[in-house]
């Protein structure tokens, strides 16, 4: 999906049916994963889960529909989307070891001094 994500997106921006099924059928696929991970490891109902790669910029649709099907399953699990992109995770771990603390206030410095590397759902509907 992530290959063809832009492509698909664009078709889907457009109002094809064919691009918005795409997007909603993986949506359904990914949150059949999730929930079957879920079940079988018996995760607890307070354990959120965390959005992460590129594939959730391309369309808004499918970060709902995955949305919709896990709440599903468990209306009150989390659903966190991180505020930063994975490399960032570094250099939030280097600031801890120096600093021994990572709060509101370095979280906004960090998201001001590298506003390229904030991790964001697509807007696209």
């Amino acid at each position: 999906m992530a290959s063809c994500a832009p492509l698909v997106t664009e078709a889907a921006d457009r109002g094809d049916k064919v691009a918005l099924g795409i997007l909603e059928k993986t949506g359904n696929i990914l949150a059949t994963q999730m929930t079957s991970m879920i079940r079988k490891h018996h995760l607890p109902d307070d354990l959120p889960l965390t959005m992460s790669g590129s594939v959730w910029r391309s369309h808004s649709l499918l970060f709902d529909t995955f949305a919709a099907r896990i709440r599903e399953q468990s209306p009150d699990r989390p659903i966190l989307v991180p505020d930063f992109e994975p490399i960032l995770g570094v250099m939030i771990q280097h600031w801890l070891q120096i600093h021994g603390k990572f709060d509101r206030a370095d979280k906004a410095k960090l998201l001001e001094m590298y506003p390229e590397y904030r991790f964001q759902l697509s807007m696209h509907k």
